[in-house]
């Protein structure tokens, strides 16, 4: 008999987790004057970030592994088995820029915490929300499902505004680490 498992605890952590980075980037985004509130949340909301592509990257490797031997078994030639393979190539390097995007924006927080000048944080949040967006398309197509707490971290980093590769405009920044 296989034992049923509850996802309810996923669920709440889940939701748990985009309502911290909802809030952290919120508040990241709107430079607090409180002393190290705006990089402490940026920092949660990037923790929160990593925590959401650790998820993606347990239940891609799974479906990779599957789709890979599947992959091998039918094909005859090695671009036939490059083609079965190319949504899921395709999905886990998106996951790897995910987490190169995720490293740039732990980057740029301790730049803004040595600084104390946003600027660096502003330029790599649009980068990350792009990063995250591809990884979510390419997820899709391989039909892996994307976790609620990656969907509302796509929304938090694209609230910051701004373009990935555009240095962020110039502004005096209240906000101090």
């Amino acid at each position: 008999m296989t034992r049923t498992r509850s996802l309810a605890p996923r669920a709440i952590g889940a939701v748990a987790t985009a309502s911290t980075l909802v809030l952290a980037l919120a508040l990241a985004a709107l430079g607090c004057a409180t002393v190290g509130v705006p990089t402490r949340a940026a920092r949660t909301a990037v923790a929160s970030m990593a925590t959401g592509l650790d998820q993606v990257d347990q239940e891609l490797a799974a479906r990779y592994q599957a789709a890979a031997t599947e992959a091998l078994e039918i094909a005859r030639t090695r671009d036939e088995y490059a083609d079965r393979m190319r949504r899921w190539d395709a999905a886990e390097s998106s996951l790897r820029a995910a987490h190169e995007a995720l490293l740039g924006a732990e980057a740029a927080i301790d730049a803004w915490e040595h600084s104390r000048d946003d600027a660096a944080w502003r330029s790599a949040a649009p980068c990350v929300a792009a990063a995250i967006g591809r990884l979510g398309a390419a997820l899709h197509a391989a039909g892996v499902p994307m976790p609620g707490g990656l969907e509302d971290a796509l929304s938090a980093a694209r609230s910051v505004g701004g373009l990935c590769g555009v240095p962020a405009s110039p502004r005096a920044t209240e906000a101090t680490p």
